[in-house]
């Protein structure tokens, strides 16, 4: 929405300052912004929109989730999964954290096994398409360098966290469909058609889900096209764009 802000209202709102404070300054002791305060609001935002484009630029920034086999937990990385595919950032791993070992056969953990079990294979297929990994349960808390590179040693092994573990994109255009079309494509798992409301506006197309709504700026390959329909399909949210009069 800042975005939204800064390319429709605060153009306008400066035009206005401008024209309004020699007047104001005459008749009224109310301060009105000048020209340094705009100029000063401008960097600040360049700034945050570098920023920006720095994390949802999937082949720079990828987001990594972390989270624990428990029910409650899993559903907040689920829905932290979808916001972040809304506004644009990637995930290209999903960590579990705190998984018993095999060793541990005390049959007081049997039914935690089995409980445990069940949440591994829901977080399998629902983080299906990202890097799935797992940690045990330590002997002890894990704190400090030393016990963080036992850590790290168990959870990557030789590959380097660094890089990408999976070719994770939240937003893309796809325009190899029949009959022309062009579809912009953009990642909301554990969505439901009906949790989305969609709404185009001139060049910008509004996807709300939830409480979020995100503000997308149409390439200029999209804007002369017409919004044929959309759906929902393997955890994507799929507009299909036609050309005028087809």
């Amino acid at each position: 929405m800042m975005s939204w802000y800064m390319d429709k209202m605060f153009p306008i709102g400066r035009r206005v300052a401008k024209v309004v404070r020699p007047v104001m300054s005459k008749v009224s002791t109310i301060p009105i912004a000048d020209e340094a305060v705009f100029d000063a609001v401008a960097r600040f935002y360049d700034r945050l929109d570098g920023i920006r484009e720095i994390l949802s630029d999937g082949d720079v920034t990828t987001a990594r989730l972390v989270m624990n086999p428990e029910k409650m937990v899993i559903s907040e990385a689920k829905r932290t999964y979808t916001y972040l595919g809304l506004f644009g950032y990637a995930v290209d791993s999903a960590i579990v954290n705190r998984v018993l070992p095999d060793s541990v056969s005390d049959p007081y953990f049997a039914r935690w096994h089995e409980i445990q079990a069940g949440h591994l294979k829901d977080i399998e297929e629902g983080f299906a398409g990202t890097d799935v990994r797992s940690l045990r349960l330590f002997e002890e808390e894990m704190v400090g360098p030393e016990l963080l590179r036992v850590v790290a040693d168990e959870l990557y092994g030789d590959i380097d966290p660094t890089h990408k573990l999976s070719e994770a994109q939240a937003l893309r255009i796809d325009s190899s469909t029949e009959g022309g079309d062009v579809e912009l494509v953009m990642s909301v798992p554990f969505v439901e058609r009906d949790e989305v409301d969609l709404m185009r506006h001139g060049d910008e197309v509004f996807v709300t889900i939830g409480p979020y709504r995100r503000s997308l700026m149409l390439p200029d390959s999209l804007q002369r096209r017409t919004i044929r329909s959309a759906k929902i399909r393997d955890g994507e949210l799929r507009i299909v764009f036609a050309l005028e009069g087809s």
